[in-house]
């Protein structure tokens, strides 16, 4: 109906000032493709010579828009049964970055989950999941658009699958609610909303447990408890706060509506 599409125009316009004051960078709290992915500390003689010779050419990145020789260095080392696990972890990741570097984001992602899917045991998944999910969220040009249905699962996979206290996790809660203003419109704004104000809710409820722990617990981390509090008062209440702010806006301008027929 008219008064719901001039409804959800008048409050996202209000809300586009408001987001965009307030929107965290989340990625510079959490793993990112820029440092997700050191090179492993090797044993001596761990590995041969063939594959020391590949190493230079996986660790170059070229600047042409291609990568070719980086990621088929990174592919030989990753199709090598005799490299050692740390270092075809490292061929893999390397080859998300490149990937995401070169706007090839699908095949990035492809890499990650098929990683994934062969070491479900990796000890350092959640890392994992939580760039796949940052491509995801923060990536965009004509040739990778993701539908929300895809952006969600991204994060579902990362949100189902570890720890909700792990910072990565509660990280990504902050992030996916702040991509979710991507996707109003379209009658779907009191939904999004509604997501956006769940997951945010989370991201405070366990930050608050991080902090009671580091005050409270046995051996008090009041340095811990403060980088926490400082996460939460920055990041996450003022963009709840403006959540709820635009839930009430947009349920008074409906009533009024109504009132008025």
């Amino acid at each position: 109906m008219w008064w719901k599409r001039k409804a959800a125009a008048t409050v996202v316009r209000v809300w586009s000032v408001l987001f965009l004051s307030i929107v965290p960078n989340v990625a510079a709290f959490g793993a990112s493709l820029a440092d997700f992915n050191p090179f492993p500390e090797l044993p001596y003689e761990a590995t041969t010579l063939a594959q020391d010779e590949l190493i230079p050419a996986a660790k170059r990145t070229l600047g042409n828009g291609v990568e070719a020789e980086p990621l088929a260095a990174c592919q030989a080392l990753l199709d090598d049964a005799t490299a050692p696990e740390p270092l075809r972890r490292w061929a893999a990741m390397r080859q998300v970055e490149l990937y995401a570097l070169t706007y090839r984001e699908w095949r990035a992602l492809q890499v990650g989950q098929q990683w994934l899917k062969e070491h479900p045991n990796d000890d350092r998944a959640v890392e994992i999941r939580a760039v796949l999910a940052q491509i995801l969220s923060q990536r965009g040009h004509p040739l990778f658009r993701p539908s929300l249905q895809l952006v969600e699962s991204g994060f579902q996979d990362l949100f189902q699958n570890h720890d909700p206290r792990d910072w990565e996790v509660i990280r990504a809660h902050v992030e996916f609610a702040t991509k979710l203003f991507a996707f109003w419109g379209g009658g779907r704004d009191a939904d999004v909303l509604a997501k956006q104000r769940s997951h945010l809710e989370e991201a405070k409820r366990q930050v608050e447990g991080w902090i009671q722990e580091y005050e409270t617990g046995a051996e008090p981390k009041p340095e811990q408890a403060r980088n926490a509090r400082s996460y939460l008062e920055r990041h996450i209440e003022p963009l709840l706060k403006r959540v709820l702010d635009a839930e009430a806006a947009l349920e008074r301008y409906i009533r009024h509506s109504l009132e008025r027929k």
